[in-house]
């Protein structure tokens, strides 16, 4: 979570979109507000946010819609989410929390639950974190000194660098990643026919 929770509110009566982000920024969150699911959807594609507030029924991209795409994937797809509506149905609490959300609140709704309900989401650890420019590619790995860099399929032996070739390179995977049963054995016996040296 940002030092500055960042909380979107998606809401087309004004009315209680101004009333969600004042209390909200009371709180100390930055808040902005959207009153059209599809613009909403745009944003959450390219920014990342701490919680989203949903409202069942809006223009573009109804609630339930936009929240089954944020959790498809992206770098919202483990946000809070927090559902309003003014349906008191279970069906359509069930919908809702079935689609992904976290939690559901029904319209009137106190101020001071809220803020507790979006308080307690906010408290919650985000499963992903955007990875820094330098951590995004795999890592090199050493194995018995021989250095592996996927990133750049590059191989290096007692400081000689290589680019692997196509031969090799499921054999760098097999190194790299988890090994599926067999995998490595293929991988052995291409790096024989490219004239690498491997181990039993």
């Amino acid at each position: 979570m940002t030092l500055t929770p960042r909380v979107l509110v998606v809401e087309d009566e004004r009315n209680i979109r101004e009333l969600v982000c004042l209390h909200l920024g009371l709180e100390g969150y930055s808040c902005e507000g959207l009153a059209n699911g599809q613009e909403a959807l745009a944003r959450t594609e390219r920014e990342r946010f701490d919680l989203l507030v949903l409202d069942l029924m809006i223009p573009g991209l109804d609630g339930v819609s936009l929240c089954r795409a944020v959790r498809r994937g992206g770098q919202n797809q483990d946000v809070p989410i927090l559902m309003l509506t003014a349906r008191r149905e279970e069906s359509d609490k069930v919908l809702g929390l079935e689609s992904g959300a976290d939690d559901y609140l029904t319209k009137p709704f106190g101020v001071r639950e809220l803020v507790a309900r979006a308080r307690a989401l906010l408290r919650r650890p985000r499963q992903t974190t955007v990875p820094a420019a330098d951590d995004a590619a795999d890592p090199p790995v050493f194995i018995h000194g021989v250095e592996i860099d996927p990133a750049r399929r590059r191989v290096r032996v007692a400081s000689t660098a290589a680019r692997w070739s196509s031969p090799i390179r499921n054999s760098g995977c097999c190194i790299c990643s988890r090994p599926t049963p067999g995998s490595c054995s293929a991988a052995k016996r291409s790096c024989r026919k490219s004239g690498v040296a491997t181990r039993s």
